[in-house]
């Protein structure tokens, strides 16, 4: 086990927190783009409760390993073309346990037919990010479990630009942006 200055386990986390805090901007985009590339397997989904490592680098259970191109089209929605990265461990047959009422009991394919993300093996949900929360930038497909504004531990992937800032020059449209993420969904269950 690997410990950084501070006597910490070395995680995924700790690494790029550190390389925030010393202003390095490479570490924005670390936690997805190295998964994507294949360098390290799934830090975001590496961590169990624990904080004990799952996938190690070289494992063959590296999450996102696809990528695509798709337009957001809906009038009310942002009409930008993205880089989306794919997860691959999306069972779109799996019936769902929980989220909205009127898809438990439903696959993940019907929810998303309907333009909902899809629950995933853990039972939390897709969901997708702005990587260095660049309205232009690219979109990954993340997991509530590791991603979400407000939970203890997640500030890394939000905070780029301090506390609740949004990107400075290309701030996300939240409400164009949940047209586009409901679309998304209905497109990437016809598109897997």
């Amino acid at each position: 086990m690997a410990l950084n200055r501070a006597g910490e386990t070395v995680t995924g986390y700790n690494v790029i927190r550190d390389g925030l805090m010393q202003g390095n901007p490479m570490y924005y985009y670390l936690e997805f783009a190295a998964i994507t590339l294949g360098q390290v397997a799934g830090q975001l989904n590496a961590a169990n409760s624990s904080g004990r490592a799952v996938n190690k680098p070289g494992d063959s259970t590296r999450v996102f390993t696809k990528q695509a191109t798709w337009k957001a089209t809906r009038k009310s929605g942002t009409h930008q073309t993205y880089k989306v990265y794919q997860r691959n461990d999306i069972n779109w047959d799996m019936v769902r346990t929980t989220g909205d009422k009127r898809f438990i009991g439903k696959t993940n394919a019907e929810a998303a037919a309907r333009g909902l993300a899809p629950q995933l093996s853990d039972g939390s949900f897709g969901t997708l990010h702005h990587m260095g929360q660049n309205a232009r930038g690219a979109l990954a497909e993340a997991s509530t479990r590791y991603h979400g504004v407000g939970k203890y531990g997640q500030e890394i992937l939000h905070s780029q630009f301090g506390k609740n800032v949004p990107h400075p020059v290309y701030p996300v449209n939240r409400n164009a942006f949940s047209v586009d993420a409901r679309e998304y969904w209905q497109w990437r269950v016809n598109n897997r």
